[in-house]
């Protein structure tokens, strides 16, 4: 039998093994669990801090955006008011327009009148210089013959 005290002896050390084991590993599992909780505590605050930091991010952007908007609406205002502007100018500038082309169709009309006048004139007074010239050819003609019969020539006819 003395096998089997040493089988109880062997039998009392590997329970006493596995209690220690058993520990062991309770011990560690506590660890385990202390740091898993720390970690997950540690990856919350990370996230948050992240979550934090992205949501400030996002406001200012946010910020930035509502800005842009407010710019681009006063440029908007701007050049509508400028293209108001631009648009009366192009009114007045049409107005002018109407205008100096009523001037010159005025123009062109007092000007073709004032040629068909000019051509009317002129046609009469090279009328008139040539009928003077014709006068002053025989007023010459006249007064050459009565210079030769205040010289004593008889007065003559023509073909004579």
């Amino acid at each position: 039998m003395p096998k089997a005290k040493g089988s109880d002896k062997e039998l009392g050390r590997l329970k006493h093994e596995v209690k220690n084991l058993q520990q062991e590993l309770y011990d560690v599992q506590k660890r385990y669990d202390a740091l898993l909780e720390k970690t997950q505590k540690q990856n919350i605050q990370t996230t948050n801090w992240t979550y934090e930091q992205l949501l400030k991010r996002h406001i200012d952007l946010s910020r930035e955006h509502v800005d842009k908007i407010r710019d681009c609406e006063a440029l908007r205002r701007n050049c509508q008011k400028v293209s108001d502007e631009h648009e009366e100018e192009l009114h007045y500038a049409e107005e002018i327009i109407g205008d100096l082309e009523e001037q010159l169709k005025a123009a062109k009309l007092e000007a073709k009148t004032k040629s068909e006048a000019y051509d009317s004139v002129k046609s009469e007074l090279e009328e008139v210089i040539a009928s003077n010239a014709e006068s002053a050819t025989r007023y010459q003609e006249w007064r050459e013959l009565m210079l030769r019969v205040a010289n004593g020539a008889p007065m003559l006819g023509k073909g004579e």
